[in-house]
C-alpha cells in the first residue's frame, strides 16, 4: 500500500485504511495499531485518529476506550442482522425505482446483468463481486431516497468486505445469476410484487451464505499482524 504523502489530509489515511479493510489487508476484528499504521502510512498520530474517527462512523472500525482501535467484527447473528436490515432499504429502493423511473432501472440493471454474464467466459469471482455491488448500489440510486442512500453507506460497506472475506464459488455465481435475471424480467414487466419476492430470496441466500462461512473464511485467512499495511495492498 502507497504511503501517506505529507500535505496528505486525514481524509487520504481514511481511504487508504479503507481500502485495506475492504480488500482484507485487515481483517475483520483485526486490532489496529496506531504505531504500525503511523509507520506504515507515514503519518503521525493526529490525522490517523482523525481518520480512525471517520472510519468509525462508516461502521469500518470499532474504538473502545482504553482498548483502542479495531476494524469491525460481525458474528453470524449480527451478519443476518445486516442482512434484515439491508433487506428492507433495497426492498423499498426498488419498490420506488419500479413506481417513478422503471425505465432507467431497467436499462442500468440490463446493462450491469449483461457484463455479468461476460465473466462466466473468464475465471474471475472477484470481477463479478465487482459487478453485483454495482446491481444492487443501482437499485438504491434509483430509489431516489437520500436517507436510504445515506443508511445503505455503512450496509454497502460492510457488504464488500464479506464479498471479498468469503470466497464464491461457481456454482454460487451460476444461482446468483440465475435471480438477476429473474429480477431483470419482472422488472420489465413492472411486476413489483415478483421483483420484490426474487429480491428479498437473493439477499436472504447471500446473507446466509455470509453467515455461514464468516468464521471458516477467517480461519482459513490466519491471524492478521496488528495493524500493518501490506505494499501488496496498495
Amino acid at each position: 500500500m502507497r504511503r501517506i504523502g505529507r500535505r496528505s489530509t486525514a481524509a487520504s489515511a481514511a481511504d487508504a485504511i479503507r481500502d485495506a479493510i475492504i480488500e482484507g489487508t485487515l481483517a475483520i476484528g483485526q486490532p489496529l495499531s496506531e504505531a504500525s499504521l503511523c509507520s506504515s502510512l507515514g503519518i503521525s498520530r493526529t490525522p490517523l485518529r482523525e481518520a480512525l474517527m471517520e472510519l468509525e462512523g462508516q461502521g469500518l472500525v470499532d474504538i473502545a476506550p482504553y482498548k483502542g482501535a479495531s476494524v469491525f467484527f460481525l458474528s453470524p447473528p449480527q451478519i443476518r442482522q445486516l442482512g434484515r436490515f439491508r433487506k428492507l432499504l433495497e426492498l423499498a429502493a426498488l419498490e420506488a425505482a419500479m413506481q417513478d423511473c422503471p425505465d432507467e432501472l431497467a436499462r442500468d440493471l440490463d446493462e450491469v446483468v449483461a457484463e455479468m454474464g461476460a465473466i462466466f467466459s473468464t475465471d474471475s469471482t472477484s470481477a463479478y463481486g465487482a459487478l453485483d455491488t454495482r446491481l444492487h448500489e443501482s437499485l438504491i440510486a434509483h430509489g431516489g431516497n437520500a436517507y436510504i442512500r445515506q443508511a445503505y453507506q455503512i450496509v454497502g460497506l460492510k457488504l464488500a468486505v464479506f464479498r471479498n472475506l468469503i470466497p464464491r464459488n461457481w456454482d454460487y455465481i451460476t444461482n446468483a445469476q440465475r435471480d438477476h435475471l429473474a429480477l431483470l424480467e419482472q422488472v420489465k414487466a413492472g411486476r413489483v410484487d415478483r421483483a420484490r419476492a426474487i429480491l428479498e430470496r437473493h439477499i436472504d441466500g447471500g446473507t446466509e451464505n455470509y453467515a455461514a462461512n464468516v468464521n471458516e473464511a477467517l480461519q482459513n485467512k490466519g491471524p492478521g499482524r496488528t495493524g500493518e499495511l501490506d505494499d501488496a495492498g496498495s
